[in-house]
């Protein structure tokens, strides 16, 4: 059972007042083309929205596009024509998109991407195309870190200034723990990488450019923009402004995100049949939801023998359980300490507060009464091995996933992360499995394996036959933090792989040197 210990305190949100947003001055007011059937409540939030955006980002930047147009599409049709109209083709559209005085946002999205494209608005009215100083990262005003998170920026004090509410204090510290975590890209790979969907990337250029402000100051940041013009390239427009070279800037910005990284624990257990041995086949997830909302983030971990590790930052949490039978989800509680699962009100908090933190051990009092035999997934074996780097040494924080040889299985898969001493450990079924590896670094992510979507080498499968295996050594013949390496490097050959021998062992045990 888990050791009690103090729970810790709640990050203070700080008290706002809202700020009174004056009215635009006469003539400026956009003009708003829906593209497609909108709501008139729809409409007017969005207009609200549009107007306070203008209104404080002229009183607080300095700018404002009085030939302001906003295309809010609901026909995808009517998007796609106006967009060729306008722009002289069509680009498509995922949320939103701002070229010149013209802004396109999908009416889903509106709210939240209104502020961010008017804002790019400003940038084009600050550092027009074709008039900014020539760029090597294919963004005409710069980087594109600069460009997205300034816009960002802009959005997240819109938001603290008009709403004051404590939820746009909670999302700007969730920004800031994703941008410190393990995930994002550096600021470098950032100049001129285009996420296609991932958050993390805005979150990363949105708190660069917040340590932007808080070092040079706001007008700084406006004023790039303004002397990029007359600039012979965007590095010469930051130095001249924020007074240090980009260099500088990228070195004193990876210290500040591990300065304000939160350290993540492993928190392992089990989840107990009434006869105290841990449940094998079935499909369990365990949700970790903090008690503090502006504290840590959630977690989960599927387990289908019952034992489960999380990830988690010190704070305090509630353990829930669901598991799955076919397409359904059933949810079975919430841990209560020695009473097992119960409603939330009634949950035993789980408190992580330095490295050392218990086993949990969840014992259900009764198995659910919605699984039936169809549920079991049939035992699972240990498939235990570990990872090298190109010297032997072992590869930590490596994910190692294993999918169905066909790619076609629901539930035949199972993912660990190596240890310090390289190890891993996968809960499978009877059957033939593509094993392949994902590393996180702060180049980007990498694939350093030797199977890939397109080129499955033969020696990437493991068979499970009736017992557990163990020994497998994984040999990448490329660091994954090789500096050298470019933001898109994908290994997907090398000599080596995967030995797996005839009787089950205990595998290597190395330690991180």
């Amino acid at each position: 059972m888990p050791v009690a210990a103090p729970v810790p305190a709640a990050t203070p949100v700080p008290a706002a007042t809202p700020v009174p947003i004056p009215p635009l001055p006469q003539g400026a007011h956009p003009e708003i083309v829906y593209l497609g059937e909108v709501a008139a409540e729809r409409q007017a939030e969005i207009r609200a929205v549009t107007l306070d955006a203008m209104s404080f980002f002229d009183g607080r930047f300095g700018g404002l596009a009085t030939d302001f147009t906003l295309y809010v599409v609901n026909d995808e049709a009517a998007r796609s024509e106006k967009m060729t109209q306008v722009l002289g083709a069509d680009p498509g559209l995922q949320c939103g998109l701002a070229e010149g005085s013209v802004a396109f946002v999908q009416e889903w999205c509106a709210l939240s991407s209104i502020p961010h494209e008017y804002f790019h608005v400003l940038q084009h009215m600050w550092a027009p195309d074709g008039a900014d100083a020539p760029s090597d990262t294919g963004w005409p005003r710069g980087p594109w870190w600069l460009t997205e998170g300034s816009a960002e920026y802009a959005e997240m004090r819109l938001g603290e200034a008009v709403r004051a509410d404590a939820g746009f204090h909670r999302a700007w510290m969730r920004m800031r723990e994703r941008a410190s975590g393990r995930e994002p890209a550096s600021l470098r790979d950032l100049e001129s990488y285009v996420p296609s969907s991932a958050t993390t990337p805005y979150d990363v250029a949105a708190v660069a450019v917040d340590w932007l402000v808080e070092r040079t100051g706001e007008d700084a940041l406006i004023e790039y923009y303004r002397v990029l013009p007359e600039s012979a390239d965007w590095r010469s427009a930051f130095l001249s402004v924020f007074g240090m070279t980009v260099d500088e800037f990228y070195a004193g910005f990876a210290e500040h995100r591990t300065a304000i990284a939160r350290p993540e624990r492993d928190v392992r257990g089990v989840v107990l049949k009434p006869d105290g041995e841990p449940v094998n086949g079935w499909r369990y997830t365990v949700w970790a939801s903090p008690r503090d909302p502006g504290g840590p983030k959630d977690n989960y971990a599927v387990s289908f023998d019952g034992s489960f590790r999380l990830r988690l930052e010190d704070g305090s949490y509630d353990l829930q359980v669901t598991a799955r039978c076919g397409e359904k989800y059933v949810a079975l509680g919430w841990y209560a300490g020695e009473s097992g699962l119960l409603d939330r009100e009634y949950a035993e908090p789980v408190v992580v507060s330095g490295p050392d933190v218990a086993p949990v051990e969840i014992e259900l009092q009764a198995l659910p009464p919605e699984f039936d035999p169809r549920c079991d997934f049939g035992p699972r074996r240990a498939v235990r091995g570990a990872v090298s780097g190109p010297d032997g040494e072992p590869l930590c924080g490596i994910d190692v996933y294993a999918w169905d040889r066909d790619h076609s299985g629901a539930f035949g898969r199972d993912s660990d992360v190596t240890q310090e001493d390289g190890t891993f450990v996968l809960h499978l079924p009877d059957g033939v499995f593509r094993v392949s590896l994902v590393a996180w670094t702060n180049q980007r992510l990498r694939i350093p394996a030797w199977a890939d979507e397109y080129d499955v080498k033969p020696d990437s499968f493991v068979t499970v036959d009736g017992a557990d295996i163990a020994g497998i050594e994984i040999s990448v013949p490329v660091s994954p933090d090789d500096e050298n390496l470019g933001p898109d490097f994908v290994l997907d050959a090398f000599a080596g792989g995967v030995v797996a021998p005839d009787e089950p062992g205990e595998g290597t045990s190395r330690s991180c040197g």
